[in-house]
């Protein structure tokens, strides 16, 4: 069993029997392949789709010059723990999150 929030499962359920088989999202290359393409990737695109969308989650110097941090995976999960901390037990959200460690639940 993997744990899931409910939002998911119900994206889930929409589909219609028959067409419960293979990947749930088929992202494409940059050649507009749809193989499985790896996660370094997939940050890449998303953190490219935060830059484009403009959300900034940090602003700052580094090495004396201005400095934007834009949205990226990492930015999501976090925001996503966040989200579920007071909806769930500390064990739940770990699952969710797929931590080893409640420590990095915790922290």
């Amino acid at each position: 069993m993997l744990p899931l929030v409910p939002e998911f499962c119900e994206l889930l359920e929409a589909v219609p029997e028959g067409q419960r088989h293979g990947r749930v999202f088929r992202p494409m290359d940059r050649r507009g392949s749809n193989a499985l393409i790896g996660s370094d990737w997939v940050g890449t695109v998303m953190w490219r789709i935060g830059k484009a969308a403009g959300v900034r989650v940090a602003e700052g110097t580094r090495k004396g010059k201005p400095y934007t941090k834009y949205a990226s995976a990492y930015d999501l999960r976090r925001s996503f723990a966040t989200l579920w901390v007071s909806k769930v037990w500390p064990a739940t959200l770990q699952k969710l999150m797929r931590h080893k460690s409640i420590r990095t639940t915790l922290d």
